[in-house]
């Protein structure tokens, strides 16, 4: 009760609920969130670009020939400038960072799937108190109806 004496409004809330079609009603749509995604940490194009960038590093001077030969001592030449491992050196961070990414990703879409579940626990158990409610409301309804 209410320092003025009312109930706040409970009595009339009960007897809304009593009313017919008054009681709980479903979600208006599903509560789902659909297959699981893929992990991206161990995603094949992920993989393919750690292996290229693995096959970028081992390259090395070809094989016996000449023009193999002078292949090699141009990349030699070439990765020993500076922009060159400044460039390397942003590949490999740009490589951690997606790295970075795919597991925070993962992770991410494991603790979405946990909300998930706990939040449908949550709404399972309110729709069960809504209806015990609902029952109890016209219950109290059948009871204060005058005899016929």
């Amino acid at each position: 009760m209410t320092a003025d004496g009312s109930d706040g409004g409970v009595a009339a809330s009960a007897d809304a609920l009593a009313a017919p079609g008054g009681g709980p009603t479903p979600l208006s749509r599903a509560f789902t969130l659909g297959p699981p995604l893929p992990e991206l940490a161990g995603h094949p194009e992920l993989a393919d670009a750690h292996k290229g960038w693995v096959d970028v590093e081992a390259a090395g001077p070809g094989g016996g020939g000449l023009e193999q030969r002078v292949a090699g001592l141009v990349v030699k030449i070439l990765r020993r400038h500076p922009e060159y491992r400044q460039q390397r050196e942003l590949l490999a961070q740009l490589t951690r960072v997606v790295d970075a990414l795919a597991k925070r990703c993962d992770e991410l879409e494991r603790r979405l799937r946990l909300l998930h579940d706990e939040t449908a626990e949550v709404a399972d158990v309110l729709s069960e108190d809504l209806t015990r409610l609902s029952a109890l409301a016209a219950l109290r309804r059948d009871a204060s109806a005058p005899d016929a």
